[in-house]
């Protein structure tokens, strides 16, 4: 009896430790396949969403960065060291500058604030600012010294030397000291607009431009320096203060039949700029409301670029003595 009952408790344990059947594990490891591509899915999805989300924030970091670099220059534009009176700047010192985008063009400061108003794919300029976006938008352009004055002075560059009553361009010339207490300022001519591409020709990615006044080997220099890819389009209106009281009355565009330059106080800038990276299967359409395109608003056909629109508004610093 012992004996019989010793066999059956063996072969209850034998029975207990047999494990799973082959069908018992196919099953098993099926649902953990689903499982884990579940799973899978779920971290692809969340990468895909992450990565984009980064891109989002970096194009806007980009454009308020791009933002930032107009707007330093608006601020500053119509300052002329200590003189108020861009009539009393003697320009006869500094001849013809390489590279200039037409006669004059550097140092004409009877245009310290400047735009035109949607180029329509032409670019204003008779030798520089090449390849002008057809949809860029405006042309934006600034002059003006920078506010501390400079004692060694740098070869090749532009100055401006004056003081309260009177000042005069010249290019690194130490001999040039209008009066006792006259200073040399750094002279700084700038302008931005969107050209048709970014690195290389016919690359398909617009971008924003910057048309500069540098120091050159010997001489000054304009040259051409890319600020940012994906720029789309750029556009300005300048406030006006139509009856004196330092408050904006109606912003207008460079264009318009209603602008005085004499009255402007403010300056709003937007830009739109566009992802780099094509989105597949991604509905990208887009309007954009804001007064300085036509009919208020711009659309954009769904073609995989994300695009975002953002805009600041500078108050000008030396808006009473710009014009």
């Amino acid at each position: 009896m012992m004996q019989k009952n010793m066999k059956q408790k063996i072969v209850s344990l034998k029975n207990s430790v047999s494990g799973f059947s082959l069908i018992e594990l196919m099953v098993s490891m099926a649902i953990g396949m689903f499982l884990i591509a579940g799973v899978f899915s779920v971290f692809v999805n969340s990468n895909d969403s992450r990565q984009a989300v980064e891109a989002e924030v970096k194009m806007l970091d980009d454009a308020r960065f791009a933002l930032d670099v107009i707007a330093y220059d608006l601020r500053h534009a119509g300052l002329w060291g200590r003189l108020k009176e861009p009539d009393f700047v003697d320009i006869s010192a500094v001849g013809a500058i390489a590279g200039e985008c037409a006669a004059g063009w550097t140092i004409d400061v009877s245009k310290p604030v400047f735009a035109y108003d949607d180029p329509a794919g032409v670019a204003p300029y008779a030798s520089c600012g090449g390849s002008f976006y057809a949809n860029g938008g405006d042309v934006v352009e600034m002059r003006y010294t920078m506010w501390q004055p400079i004692a060694a002075l740098s070869a090749g560059t532009v100055y401006l030397n004056g003081d309260a009553n009177q000042a005069k361009f010249h290019i690194s010339d130490n001999t040039i000291s209008l009066s006792s207490v006259a200073k040399n300022y750094r002279f700084v001519a700038n302008a931005y607009y969107v050209r048709s591409w970014s690195d290389v020709a016919g690359d398909g990615i617009p971008s924003l431009h910057q048309l500069s006044l540098q120091p050159g080997t010997g001489a000054p220099v304009v040259v051409d320096n890319l600020i940012l890819s994906g720029v789309e389009n750029l556009q300005i209106q300048y406030g006006m203060d139509m009856n004196g009281d330092g408050s904006v009355n109606q912003y207008v565009s460079p264009g318009d039949a209603a602008m005085d330059w004499s009255k402007v106080v403010t300056a709003q800038v937007w830009l739109i700029v566009r992802s780099l990276n094509y989105n597949m299967g991604m509905d990208t359409s887009k309007v954009f409301v804001a007064p300085p395109f036509t009919g208020g608003q711009i659309s954009y056909a769904s073609d995989g670029y994300k695009r975002q629109m953002l805009s600041t508004v500078v108050q000008l610093r030396d808006s009473a003595s710009v014009y």
